[in-house]
């Protein structure tokens, strides 16, 4: 068997990116070097995460608010105060232009992420929801609420199409399989559930 080796310029192009992302990863990691502070939460910051594209950072706070924050420059692009209750997680959309975010008033809500603008309220839980995930193609949610429930919802219709009773107490976590045929969650009743 006659196996190709791969060229000298293509083992130094590798080499060279390997040098670069070691240096990068050494002097901003290992450094502990902090690239921004963002400040405006009035309370403590629960949940963070980035867009898909790594250019703007997502906050929620106890302060019941979401906040948009450009991840370069460290300005603020969105400050919601729609939830009545602290916002326990929130997820960006695979296509970058909805934000989700869940609270303890019960209710899940969807922004514009290019405006901040509400795009919709979900309501159907009827105890704090913790958890949060978009499907891969963004089109559906999950979510997971204190009553052990998951439930999953429809973005064209804003609606809840399927609710998933298996747990035994709160709901800490959700996601979505890769294929989107399947969802997982995990709860405060010891288990993992796939559904």
């Amino acid at each position: 068997m006659n196996i190709p080796t791969p060229s000298i310029a293509l083992l130094t192009r590798r080499r060279v990116i390997s040098l670069f992302l070691e240096a990068w990863m050494k002097r901003n990691v290992e450094t502990r070097s902090c690239r921004q502070t963002l400040t405006g939460h009035l309370n403590s910051v629960f949940v963070v995460t980035f867009s898909p594209k790594g250019d703007q950072v997502a906050s929620g706070s106890h302060d019941k608010t979401l906040r948009l924050w450009n991840a370069s420059t460290g300005s603020s692009r969105l400050d919601s105060g729609g939830h009545t209750e602290a916002v326990n997680s929130i997820k960006c959309s695979p296509k970058e232009d909805l934000i989700v975010s869940c609270s303890a008033d019960n209710t899940l809500r969807l922004w514009d992420m290019e405006t901040g603008a509400l795009y919709c309220i979900l309501r159907g839980h009827i105890h704090a929801v913790f958890s949060v995930a978009f499907s891969p193609k963004g089109d559906w949610i999950a979510s997971g609420c204190g009553s052990g429930e998951v439930r999953l919802w429809k973005i064209e219709s804003g609606e809840w199409q399927h609710v998933l009773l298996e747990h035994t107490s709160w709901v800490l976590c959700v996601a979505f399989s890769p294929e989107r045929d399947m969802v997982a969650s995990g709860g405060f009743d010891n288990t993992v559930r796939i559904w």
